[in-house]
């Protein structure tokens, strides 16, 4: 099941310290088995990024700034591509590059 929200834009909203809130530019949520993901463009004073949130029992969430979100995604398609070529007793985590070098 997805869904695309599109947000009006202009609407002013601010926190109870009178702050303003992160604007949701466009979301989309994903079922997958009994975990719902929500995905959104948000942007703030400090630019757009997108937030991904994980929904099953608990809270989970990450935010990427937009400059930052093809990287993302090219990184996670070469590692579902070599999960799929690897056999699976041969899948192995690596350690995390956090230098944002391409291996």
């Amino acid at each position: 099941m997805n869904r695309e929200t599109s947000v009006p834009r202009g609407q002013a909203h601010t926190s109870i310290r009178n702050r303003p809130l992160d604007e949701t530019l466009r979301s989309r949520t994903v079922t997958v088995e009994k975990k719902r993901f929500f995905i959104d463009l948000k942007e703030n004073v400090n630019g757009r990024y997108v937030r991904i949130t994980e929904v099953s029992g608990g809270r989970s969430a990450i935010a990427i700034p937009i400059e930052g979100v093809e990287s993302v995604l090219n990184a996670a398609a070469q590692v579902l591509a070599e999960g799929r070529e690897a056999p699976v007793a041969a899948v192995a985590p690596q350690s995390p590059d956090r230098t944002g070098s391409d291996h």
